[in-house]
């Protein structure tokens, strides 16, 4: 089941997940709808299939003891719990961290940086590259 905002490319009129919950009570919760508005804040909603081809941008989303994967589709992210296969990203990170992240989006590149939170490119540079996942991987990591 997918939750969250899937659609268009603008999740910043989609309501945050963690609004009015305690930290506790969103990393209880912590679920598609989470995972879809941090990929948003991350600009994931901004990747692409490369040119002329149908090869979706993938990422799988490890935090804590669940996987989710995304599929981004026409600007629309998808997310389903569970692991993907051929995936061109891996982001592994903790309830605990995602809702710091969701809470402040300046916070990301201080958890990436400070190897709270990782990400390991699964595909080749090229296909990255073709994606768009180079503006993804600066915000990351604020270069």
């Amino acid at each position: 089941m997918k939750r969250g905002y899937s659609g268009g490319g603008n999740y910043a009129a989609v309501r945050n997940p963690v609004e009015g919950l305690s930290d506790e009570q969103a990393a209880a919760k912590f679920d598609e709808g989470f995972v879809s508005y941090l990929l948003y804040s991350i600009g994931a909603g901004k990747l692409h299939n490369p040119p002329f081809s149908s090869n979706t941008p993938k990422i799988v989303f490890f935090i804590d003891d669940d996987i989710f994967n995304a599929e981004v589709k026409n600007g629309g992210i998808v997310v389903k719990k569970g692991n993907i296969n051929d995936a061109d990203i891996m982001i592994i990170t903790s309830k605990e961290e995602g809702v710091k992240m969701l809470r402040d989006r300046n916070y990301v590149v201080k958890s990436f940086s400070d190897g709270k939170s990782s990400f390991s490119a699964l595909a080749d540079k090229l296909s990255l590259l073709s994606k768009g996942y180079l503006d993804m991987y600066n915000k990351l990591t604020g270069n």
